[in-house]
């Protein structure tokens, strides 16, 4: 980590895979043209490395070389190397058109057809990326830990995607598929292949199709967000690592249409199993230990945003098939904000008014549903903030000015108290906190010294 700029000797040929693996102090390299091969993740976690020149001799670079440089921002290939070349902060196979590596201010050139393996893997502030007509592939892991992807569109050209292409996009809202894409569609925010009506990609904001016939290898991996999943009947397997690592998955409906679940991590071990008594979601709930719920009792979850910037927000999530539900608004509780009937695969969905709310408020959204006279009850919180959030605006006055520095330095030492809008605006750092750090970015970016706030 002591390492900041290093300038490799003439005679050395070859970059070992993992050789400069977590300098993260490292912020200049210079690769000779004697270089032919760099390994596998031979740069990985050089976070404080802005720029990364492929030199004339490369003939081969390996998956994941610059795996988590989030500081990475511009990357060029010599015009004289035959074998690669650069565009648009992207290094691109010449002949096999594949994309090898990109940064956070990437483009995907439009004659690319390969996205590799790894290609975009720890791109954290990367929050969209257009997927141009031309691609046919998605490798494994080609977008995996881009934490901060929120949607995401699959061209008509792809024909195949990779296993966890997308794993840890935590962030990840919307998927869409083109209409004319002959080998996968997009419903409900799912990715299904078109042949085996296989669901291969979702996302917290997933509602799984009943055309599904099973779900995936790792189609949920690493989506932290989803809290509640209703199988659909008709659906035969559930594939491994198929919702492996979804931290927040509270339960899931199985069918009894499941007769396949498969060994490796399939789902966590916290999640709660809702399906038919002596079924195979029962059985197999039994044999793996887990917490199993008779579609008969009465449960119910609750998902709603964590912020709203409207009144009226949408909330989603399990109950008892065939139960009423009721849903509840915290400001208002006299009255009920839905009442409705649980559908058969136990997925329910709303729309419900925050009331008289003002900046920074928090509202408790409850739901409950009562099943032979049991009734029980979820609740969950939403914090509502009006209007667009400029970052570093603390004061919002419409500019970042020293001011609002002033401000997140008060803050950070607890002589000032930030309303919910002042404190996002204050974290420009995304830590979740405001300390002395988002102060002085604020200060910086205000002198122009500093033309984007670096996230953490």
């Amino acid at each position: 980590t002591e390492l900041s700029d290093v300038s490799i000797p003439a005679s050395v040929k070859s970059i070992d895979e993992m050789a400069f693996r977590g300098c993260s102090g490292l912020l200049n390299v210079d690769i000779p043209n004697s270089v032919e091969y760099i390994g596998e993740s031979a740069f990985s976690r050089c976070t404080g490395l802005t720029g990364f020149t492929v030199p004339d001799g490369v003939t081969l670079i390996a998956p994941f070389v610059v795996y988590g440089c989030t500081g990475l921002e511009k990357i060029n290939v010599s015009a004289k190397n035959q074998n690669y070349y650069s565009a648009d902060n992207c290094v691109i196979g010449s002949k096999s058109k594949t994309l090898v590596f990109g940064c956070k201010n990437s483009i995907i050139p439009k004659d690319v057809e390969t996205i590799e393996a790894g290609a975009f893997a720890g791109c954290s502030e990367i929050e969209s990326m257009v997927i141009p007509e031309g691609v046919t592939g998605i490798s494994y892991a080609a977008f995996e830990n881009c934490t901060a992807l929120k949607d995401i569109t699959i061209p008509s050209s792809v024909a195949s995607i990779g296993y966890e292409a997308f794993y840890g996009c935590a962030g990840l809202e919307k998927i869409n598929v083109s209409a004319k894409n002959q080998n996968y569609y997009g419903a409900d925010n799912c990715v299904i292949e078109t042949n085996t009506k296989t669901l291969v990609l979702g996302c917290k904001n997933s509602i799984i199709p009943k055309d599904v016939t099973s779900i995936g290898d790792g189609a949920f991996f690493g989506c932290a967000g989803l809290q509640s999943a209703a199988i659909p009947d008709g659906v035969i397997s559930i594939c491994d690592f198929s919702f492996s690592k979804c931290d927040g998955l509270e339960g899931i409906i199985i069918p009894d249409s499941v007769t396949e679940i498969l060994y490796n991590d399939p789902i966590p071990e916290h999640t709660r199993i809702i399906g038919t008594v002596y079924s195979f979601a029962h059985w197999w709930a039994r044999e793996n230990s887990r917490t199993f719920i008779p579609v008969s009792e009465p449960y119910v979850t609750i998902n709603c945003p964590e912020t709203a910037d409207n009144t009226v927000i949408e909330i989603w999530g399990l109950a008892t098939p065939g139960a009423a539900i009721i849903v509840s608004e915290g400001n208002d509780p006299g009255v009920s904000a839905y009442e409705g009937q649980i559908d058969k695969d136990g997925y329910w969905k709303c729309a419900v008014t925050l009331s008289g709310v003002k900046d920074g408020d928090d509202v408790t959204i409850s739901a409950s549903v009562t099943v032979d006279g049991k009734t029980v009850q979820a609740s969950a919180e939403v914090s509502y903030v009006s209007g667009e959030i400029i970052i570093g605006d603390v004061d919002g006055n419409g500019q970042v000015l020293a001011n609002d520095a002033r401000l997140a330095l008060r803050a950070s030492a607890s002589l000032e108290e930030l309303d919910e809008k002042q404190f996002m605006a204050a974290d420009v750092d995304g830590n979740g906190k405001v300390l002395a750090d988002d102060a002085r970015q604020i200060l910086r970016f205000s002198a122009q010294l500093q033309n984007e706030f670096v996230k953490k």
